[in-house]
């Protein structure tokens, strides 16, 4: 027997979180959908992580009620008459900068601005996914919380080593109650040690310090005990159910991936006592918009990076793009934020507040049309 998820109360509390618009909630959609940075797990092995711990997991892709054929998308990219199936490394190759300079990529988005198609993306950063539920476990419901996220998130990477070796010394996220405290304590000389050598603490710093100190007396961390040990994501399955419960009017159209395909049918999603199935999969190789969605994603866990990459410094580096850069990325730009115009939940982040401040203020900042 199928397993049942009743996903009604999760879409209405996400609306209302989000702040999002229930008519275009509930609006007809035709989406497709790819991805890029999934790896299938992140975990410790060997001593290390198994991936790099600042990947970008990005699901999305186009929304389109019209389509063109593998031709038409081939002519206006610019890719060779041999190629089969459009994906990114047909349509630029490299660092995000090195894609802006790459004409096939603007002549990509040209075909979206032509076709006034929107896109939409999930992202995850799995570092910050994976050390995110430490702030949910010691600390009390507070308005400052993502805020306090994303300090934690500062300086954990700040030292990563010594992250990932107090993840292996405390089987983290699995502490036992013996090692709870011990655990506790060794965050808190972490942050001492950013606090005296990264000369950037501040208020957050010694909040999220008072709040490790405090959580000694809790009788659980409820996040970070009772998991497995050693593994922080090891099942991608709620991050393609998210779209297909949120747009539950819409018509969703999924890259064909048998693993994945078994896991989802054998999952009922139920919302208002109603069986939900408005997805279906499809063979990219012979679906052209998922071929497009390929390139989107690729494009977009590249500009992510980017960004993650040079968070202090990206407005200069923007600043000095070449003029071939700077229309590119005022296309990309353009796109992204007409879509947001057109429903802010096709930009569904899990990242921290500095690159969701970033990545928000760059589109803002640089999506006009020459």
């Amino acid at each position: 027997m199928a397993e049942i998820f009743d996903c009604t109360s999760i879409r209405e509390n996400a609306i209302l979180l989000n702040g999002l618009n229930i008519d275009k909630m509930n609006s007809k959609y035709t989406m497709y959908f790819d991805e890029s940075g999934n790896n299938r797990c992140f975990w410790i092995k060997d001593g290390r992580y198994n991936v790099d711990p600042f990947t970008h997991f990005v699901l999305g892709g186009i929304v389109a009620n019209d389509i063109v054929d593998l031709e038409y998308a081939r002519k206006k990219i610019g890719c060779n008459s041999t190629v089969q199936e459009i994906k990114t490394k047909n349509v630029c190759k490299g660092s995000f900068e090195d894609c802006l300079r790459n004409k096939r990529l603007e002549n990509f988005l040209d075909l979206l601005i032509e076709k006034k198609w929107f896109v939409h993306f999930g992202v995850v950063e799995l570092f910050y996914y994976a050390i995110v539920d430490i702030v949910d476990s010691v600390m009390d419901v507070d308005a400052d919380i993502f805020q306090v996220k994303n300090e934690l998130y500062r300086i954990l990477r700040f030292n990563v080593d010594n992250t990932l070796n107090m993840m292996i010394r405390y089987k983290y996220p699995s502490i036992e109650d013996e090692h709870k405290k011990d655990f506790l304590v060794t965050c808190i000389k972490i942050l001492d040690d950013y606090i005296v050598n990264s000369g950037k603490a501040n208020d957050l710093t010694y909040k999220l310090r008072l709040y490790f100190c405090l959580a000694q007396e809790k009788d659980e961390l409820t996040f970070i005990q009772n998991e497995e040990s050693g593994t922080f994501l090891c099942n991608f399955l709620h991050f393609y159910f998210r779209p297909v419960y949120m747009f539950k009017n819409s018509q969703i159209y999924l890259d064909e991936e048998l693993s994945l395909q078994e896991k989802m049918e054998s999952i009922t999603i139920v919302i208002d006592s109603k069986k939900l199935k408005n997805y279906q999969f499809v063979n990219s190789k012979s679906n052209v918009m998922v071929q497009l969605s390929d390139v989107f994603v690729g494009i977009m866990a590249r500009y992510f990076r980017f960004i993650n990459s040079n968070i202090k410094d990206v407005e200069r580096l923007v600043n000095g793009f070449n003029k071939q850069q700077t229309v590119a990325f005022n296309k990309l730009n353009y796109v992204l934020n007409n879509s947001l115009s057109e429903n802010s939940a096709f930009w569904d982040m899990f990242l921290c507040t500095d690159m969701r401040a970033a990545f928000s203020s760059l589109v803002e900042k640089h999506n006009f049309l020459s």
